[in-house]
């Protein structure tokens, strides 16, 4: 799958945009485009919250094709081109700069 986000983008509330598509077989099987509910106060922040969405629905997807007979053992792969937030999520302790991000 593929996550990503704009960093307050909507010039009237600053509100960021993220979203993520997962593919099989070259074709999107699943996407999500919407405004974050909160004001970001930081690129990585915006990329953060769209990960984590992301990530939510990759265990939804996993789940699905399991059900249905298809046994996916391995982890999702999922990309993310923000730096920080991938280092964010390998790595989320406390942090003065992350401290009010609210994970879910």
């Amino acid at each position: 799958g593929f996550a990503d986000a704009s960093y307050a983008d909507n010039v009237d509330n600053r509100l960021s945009q993220g979203g993520y598509v997962f593919l099989m077989n070259n074709g999107p099987v699943t996407w999500k485009s919407k405004s974050l509910e909160k004001v970001c106060l930081s690129t990585m922040e915006a990329e953060y919250k769209a990960l984590v969405e992301a990530t939510k629905e990759s265990v939804w997807i996993k789940t699905l094709l399991n059900e249905i007979g298809e046994n996916i053992t391995g982890p999702v792969t999922l990309f993310e081109d923000n730096q920080s937030c991938i280092k964010f999520s390998r790595d989320s302790r406390y942090h003065e700069r992350t401290k009010h991000i609210d994970i879910k």
